[in-house]
Formats: C-alpha cells, sequence, structure tokens
C-alpha cells in the first residue's frame, strides 16, 4: 500500500515537472512572436510606436489577415531586429537611366526566389495594388533633405469590380481589401519601386501600342468633416461610370502619408517629404492593367483635412471638395452613436488624455486655459472644428466646399461638369442619381433606401451641443458657405 502511494506522489511529482516546463516554454514562445512583431521603437522607451496606420501601439497590421502570417517578402521588422539600418540615397542631380538600374539592383539583392522576382514584376506592370505603407523611424528621420527615406509599400491583388458592381456595399477601401486577396501582401522599398514604375510609364509612353500598364487621371480628391455625405460623394464617382472610374475611399496608404510617417507635427520628416511621399502614394494606387478605366478619384479620411497642405503641395492643380454640414446635425451624427460621448470619434483622444495641439490651441482661443476645461460637447465640437478650421485656412482656386445640404444634386449639375469640362451623358447622371437613393454605408442588414434626418437630428439637440455648435464650429460653417469657388464660376 506504501508503494502503491509512494508511486502516485512519483508521477504527479513528475505531471507537475511536465507542465512547468511546457508553461516556460509557451511564455518563451510568445515572448519571441511579440518580439518578431515589434516594427517600430521609441528613442526613449522599449516600446512599440505607431507608425503607418495606427493600430494602438502594436506592429501595424497587415490588411486583410492576423498579421502574424509569414510575408513573401522581407520585412522591415526583420532589418530592425538584424540591425542593418538601410542607409539613405539621394539620387537628385543623377542620371534618371543610372537611378533606375541601382534602385532595381537593390530590390532585386533583397529577393531570394524567382516568385519575388515576379511580384516585382507584377507591381510594374498594375498588377498588384498598394494597399499600406509603413515606416522605420530609424530610417525615415535620415532622409535626404530633398526626397525620403524609410518608408515601405505593401501590395496585393485588390478586386476593384466588387466596388464597381455595389458601391453603396462595399464603400470602404477595407472593404474592397476585404474581398480581395490580401491576407499575404508582399512589401518592398515605396520610393525605389515607385521610381521604377514612372521610369516603366515612361517607356510604355514612348510605344504608341502598349495600353496597359497606364496611369489614371486623377480627376478630384474629397476631404470631409465626417458624417457629412462624403461617402454618398465617393460613391457618385465610381457610380458615375464604373467602367472608366476608380475610386478611393478612405485608404489607408494616403492617410499614412499625410498624417502618420512624418509625425503628426513633421517630427520625423518635413512637410516637403510628406508631400513626396504621398506623390509616390498617389502615383501607386493610380496605375491600371485594365485598358478600359481612365479616372481615379480619392476621398480620404476625415483628419487628413488637418493635412490639406500636404496635398496642395503634392497636388496643386488638382480640384479637391470639402464636404461639411450643419454643425449641430453633424455633433447629433456622433451623439446618436454615444449620447454620453464617452467612446464618440469626436471625443476619443479626450478619454485617452493625450489632447492634440489642434484642440488645445482652439481651447485657448476660445478662452480656456486648458483643453482640459472642457465639456464632452464641446470637445467634439472642438475637434470637429481643427478639421472645418483647416480646410477655410486651406481654401484656394481648387477647393470647392460642398455642403450636405446641397448634396446629391450639385454633383451632377454643377462639379463635376466643371471639372471635367463637359456636360454629364443622361446616362451618368442616371447613374448617380440612382446611387443616391441608396444608404451609402449599406453593408448588409444596413442596406437600404437613404432616408434624410437632418430634421430630426436639429429637433433631438440638446442643449449643450447647440451651445458647442454654435461657439466652436459656427464661424468656419459661415465661412465656407460664403466662399465662392472659382472652379464654379
Amino acid at each position: 500500500m506504501t508503494k502503491e502511494n509512494n508511486g502516485k506522489a512519483a508521477r504527479r511529482r513528475t505531471v507537475k515537472k511536465l507542465l512547468i516546463v511546457s508553461m516556460c516554454a509557451l511564455s518563451l514562445t510568445l515572448a519571441f512572436l511579440s518580439f518578431r512583431g515589434t516594427n517600430r521603437f521609441d528613442n526613449d522607451k522599449n516600446r512599440p510606436m505607431q507608425f503607418g496606420l495606427p493600430m494602438n501601439g502594436h506592429m501595424p497590421r497587415r490588411l486583410g489577415g492576423s498579421g502574424h502570417r509569414q510575408s513573401r517578402y522581407h520585412r522591415p521588422s526583420q532589418r530592425r531586429r538584424t540591425g542593418k539600418v538601410s542607409e539613405p540615397f539621394d539620387e537628385s542631380g543623377m542620371d534618371p537611366h543610372a537611378v533606375a538600374v541601382r534602385f532595381r539592383e537593390d530590390l532585386l539583392q533583397q529577393m531570394e526566389s524567382k516568385d519575388e522576382i515576379a511580384l516585382l514584376e507584377d507591381v510594374l506592370e498594375a498588377r498588384m495594388h498598394l494597399v499600406q505603407i509603413v515606416g522605420i523611424e530609424e530610417e525615415v528621420v535620415r532622409s535626404p533633405k530633398n526626397s525620403y527615406h524609410g518608408v515601405y509599400g505593401r501590395f496585393c491583388r485588390l478586386n476593384f469590380a466588387v466596388h464597381k458592381e455595389n458601391p453603396s456595399s462595399v464603400p470602404m477601401f477595407r472593404d474592397i481589401v476585404g474581398n480581395s486577396d490580401c491576407l499575404d501582401p508582399f512589401e518592398m522599398d515605396l520610393k525605389k519601386v515607385a521610381y521604377l514604375a514612372r521610369e516603366r510609364d515612361r517607356q510604355g509612353q514612348e510605344n504608341n501600342n502598349q495600353q496597359v500598364p497606364k496611369l489614371l487621371n486623377f480627376t478630384a480628391a474629397a476631404f470631409h468633416e465626417s458624417r457629412c455625405g462624403s461617402t454618398l460623394v465617393a460613391n457618385s464617382m465610381i457610380a458615375m461610370d464604373p467602367e472608366k472610374h476608380r475610386t478611393y475611399s478612405e485608404s489607408a496608404p494616403p492617410f499614412s502619408a499625410m498624417r502618420e510617417i512624418c509625425g503628426q507635427t513633421f517630427e520625423y520628416c518635413s512637410e516637403t517629404q510628406a508631400a513626396k511621399i504621398l506623390q509616390d502614394v498617389i502615383y501607386l494606387m493610380s496605375r491600371t492593367d485594365d485598358p478600359k478605366e481612365e479616372r481615379v478619384f480619392f476621398k480620404f479620411q476625415s483628419t487628413t483635412s488637418q493635412f490639406i497642405s500636404v496635398f496642395q503641395m503634392a497636388f496643386p492643380n488638382v480640384p479637391w471638395m470639402y464636404v461639411y454640414r450643419d454643425p449641430v446635425q453633424v455633433m447629433m451624427s456622433h451623439v446618436n452613436d454615444d449620447p454620453q460621448l464617452k467612446r464618440a470619434i469626436c471625443t476619443k483622444s479626450r478619454i485617452s488624455g493625450r489632447h492634440p495641439k489642434a484642440i488645445r490651441d482652439i481651447a485657448h482661443r476660445h478662452g480656456y486655459a486648458d483643453s482640459r476645461e472642457l465639456e464632452p460637447s464641446q470637445y467634439c465640437a472642438a475637434h470637429l472644428a481643427t478639421l472645418t478650421e483647416s480646410a477655410v485656412n486651406n481654401l484656394n482656386d481648387m477647393a470647392i466646399p460642398v455642403n450636405y445640404d446641397l448634396l446629391p444634386n450639385i454633383l451632377w449639375e454643377k462639379i463635376i461638369p466643371r471639372i471635367l469640362g463637359r456636360p454629364l451623358t443622361q446616362r451618368e447622371i442616371d447613374n448617380m442619381e440612382a446611387v443616391s437613393h441608396d444608404y451609402s454605408k449599406g453593408r448588409g442588414q444596413r442596406a437600404g433606401e437613404f432616408k434624410g434626418d437632418s430634421e430630426q437630428k436639429a429637433h433631438a439637440a440638446s442643449k449643450a451641443v447647440k451651445e458647442a455648435a454654435d461657439e466652436f464650429l459656427k464661424p468656419s460653417f459661415d465661412q465656407l458657405n460664403e466662399f465662392k469657388p472659382k472652379l464654379l464660376q
């Protein structure tokens, strides 16, 4: 009996040891994977930083997947781990052909198989599309003065057909990505591949018989205040002529180029360098292997309104719309999502405690010693004012403010005919009018006919919302209303 009990005790000790060993092994594995996932580090603290898409301090997620699968291309995180920081290269003043040869050799040296070499050719032939960009701080801060360095693009084949067929059910760029084979995007140096793409297109222009790849005409862009009808504008652009048009609605790469790579206060690189990154991003996203496509439109995220100056520097001759709405109605769209304004987009930074400088400045202008003194409704209005005031400050000859109350008719009656320099066909008008009857973000069960809600929003607004809207938003709203666009004269 004693021997049997001792045997059981021994077995229990053995099982316990095995469990301890297993837990240790699991902990080491998780630590290793976490280290592999780190993309950038703060100079002062060993913690992940946001760069590229904002991902709550973690490595930017690879769109369409978990972000943990092995990429088919060398990732910046691998270079970061090995300590091999890429050296900057200033191509200004060099022979273009020599630069192209060097850039191609640089990219090929990082490739390990014929499949990877084929992927480069797919990008240059516009068979693969840019879906995300990320930057490596150690490389970006060492950028040449007249160029940039350390920015990497991620590519996959996008299924634009789903957007062309039904814009209202696939309204956003992330929806297109989700309907594409983007689980395993591959990565390469953005500046180098953009340079080679331009060289490929130049050669194609010299060959008059070559139809694709080709560069689409960047016809117009749209900035917006949020919750103001901007998605309807984007849907109208693609619905007008789906075969000939491509529209990017809140796509990731331009957002990162304008707002993230160089930093929100340009602490990593200059505004001029941000504009150069944006030029390369838009160039790559405007190339096509579809001979029927002719034009491309971009609708950017609302917070890029704070960086309209970067867009203007990159594309001074491209018309841009600014979609806005009655201040109370816009605020009520945020309040309806979160009546206490604790999790609303417009108060997100208030809850986090990291108040952006733009909001602090607005609070000071309105007589508050600190933005922390603002009530939730005031903070929401101040956030929205950072967007509308930026639009007002950047109004120029290419600007077209678009009041929500004038949508959708103003698009086919005035704006698009003036931008294109011709009257629209009846088919184009019918297509735009048809999509305007659908709820612009009608995914799944939300699909259906659009119903106006302006009167309901105004009636339901609290005194606090009305006062905040009047204090912080009314001045810029009036200025946008009063502006006379030169393009529409």
